[in-house]
């Protein structure tokens, strides 16, 4: 059962542009990401479910966390972190990369993690960031 098919080139180029936005977030590091980031835990902080989707140009449950398999992932930025994961240092794989197909074959279990894109999540012994670079 050889490595998944290729993502479609639309699929990769929006993974491109997630990852240059983030390379340019960390080289402004000057505290801008931080108060990005403060900003979208007060936005989830203050959430009211069905209320909140009510109004009109908010974002819903589903832009702000999803579920998969039992698991919690957070929005943070253009990326979705699994809830524990921003307390450890990931590792880094590029997305489609010799790497990221070792991962899917050691894995397999993690693909329907993957495809959401940019992402951070834990496994028993790290945690893993897919990256476009």
């Amino acid at each position: 059962a050889g490595p998944p098919p290729a993502a479609p080139a639309d699929a990769v180029r929006r993974l491109e542009s997630e990852a240059a936005k983030g390379r340019e977030r960390r080289a402004h590091d000057s505290g801008a990401g931080a108060v990005e980031e403060s900003g979208e835990t007060l936005g989830l902080r203050d959430y009211q479910g069905d209320k909140d989707e009510k109004k009109a140009g908010s974002e819903t449950a589903r832009d702000l966390v999803r579920h998969v398999r039992g698991r919690t992932f957070v929005r943070r930025g253009e990326g979705w972190w699994e809830q524990g994961a921003e307390t450890k240092s990931p590792r880094r794989i590029t997305a489609f990369s010799e790497d990221y197909f070792k991962l899917l074959r050691d894995r397999p279990e993690l693909a329907e993690f993957l495809s959401l894109g940019r992402v951070v999540l834990l496994t028993p012994t790290e945690a893993i960031e897919i990256v476009s670079e």
